[in-house]
């Protein structure tokens, strides 16, 4: 691989991370438990998929990133204050037909140190929106137009997610809310779902599960494979920071109702970019329409 492209991650002027791509294996583990959904999707139709040993008839698909781009939702802007006084530049995407579930969608933006911010989801937002669902995204501290200053290791940014999501159940009074991560905003939002009663549910998008990654976000990992409540993780076959089997050998102790969407061939940052946008979006539908009807704060969801 052309070293140029190696995604590098500088944590100062004397230390940085090559995240080195991880070797694709293709092992299916039958020893998770609970069992994951998995599911691999194609996302070139012009190819046909090559078949996989599949012990747990895990469902194969074939799919086209290459939709129409979504709609130009408009979307409300506010500022909402973190428990430590950090002001957030916070969006809301209003659905214009709520869906009967009454479920208000989080959406936490990918690392801020490399550059994230909540602008790279709002392709996501706006799509959910269209189908029903009020979504909100905001900038975390130091990042875009917020206040403050990104920590490293993503823990500060934890209370960020936890004052937008107190700001959504005053505000909209959804019934629950379902919190979705994209690359480092997983392992932040998936620390922060035990600590919100109202989120019912997590998805992760390209959770970087990775032994490099690790050395930032690995005391993030047990907070959410310890949940209860239903997770989806989607992730490309092709992710550099997280092998399939890495992803494998991690959930086998999650607890709770735990799903797993891979896209065949597709690399993290590919994933994230506004091709796989309308994939994104129906994933988290399909997963939230997929959820027991119960109210805030019961278990098992």
């Amino acid at each position: 691989m052309d070293p140029k492209s190696t995604p590098r991650l500088v944590l100062s002027n004397h230390f940085s991370l090559t995240m080195d791509p991880i070797p694709l294996r293709h092992t299916p583990n039958p020893g998770l438990v609970p069992t994951p959904t998995l599911t691999h999707y194609n996302p070139d139709p012009t190819k046909t998929a090559k078949p996989r040993k599949n012990p747990q008839n895990f469902k194969i698909s074939k799919t086209n990133s290459h939709q129409s781009p979504m709609g130009s939702t408009a979307a409300e802007s506010t500022t909402v204050e973190s428990t430590d006084g950090v002001k957030l530049h916070t969006r809301l995407f209003k659905a214009s037909d709520p869906a009967p579930d009454n479920l208000a969608v989080v959406l936490v933006h990918p690392y801020s140190v490399l550059g994230g911010f909540q602008g790279l989801l709002r392709g996501i937002a706006t799509g959910l929106s269209e189908r029903g669902y009020h979504s909100i995204t905001f900038d975390m501290r130091g990042a875009g137009r917020s206040t403050g200053r990104a920590s490293i290791t993503g823990f500060s940014e934890v209370n960020d997610v936890m004052a937008v999501c107190k700001w959504v159940t005053d505000t909209l009074s959804p019934s629950g809310i379902v919190l979705v991560g994209s690359s480092a905003g997983a392992p932040i939002a998936g620390s922060a779902v035990d600590k919100i009663n109202e989120v019912v549910a997590y998805v992760s998008i390209g959770y970087p599960f990775g032994m490099t990654a690790s050395i930032l976000f690995g005391r993030h990992h047990q907070n959410i494979l310890k949940s209860e409540k239903p997770k989806l993780f989607i992730m490309g076959t092709r992710d550099g920071f997280t092998s399939v089997k890495q992803l494998e050998n991690k959930l086998k102790s999650s607890k709770g109702r735990t799903e797993t969407q891979l896209i065949d061939g597709v690399g993290h940052f590919q994933m994230e970019g506004p091709a796989f946008d309308n994939q994104m979006v129906g994933f988290i539908v399909d997963f939230i329409k997929s959820l027991p009807q119960k109210k805030v704060g019961e278990s098992g969801l």
